[in-house]
């Protein structure tokens, strides 16, 4: 599995990145998971 990340931190490097965040929300599902029902909606 992949690691987390502090709320900050992600906040942070998405500023940095030129995005602005309003919100963090985490999910349970895995990013294989969102990978393939995302490719499944095509």
């Amino acid at each position: 599995m992949g690691r987390d990340i502090a709320d900050g931190e992600l906040r942070r490097a998405l500023t940095d990145a030129g995005y602005t965040v309003k919100s963090i929300q985490r999910e349970d599902e895995s990013l294989d998971a969102v990978r393939a029902r995302l490719k499944a909606q095509r």
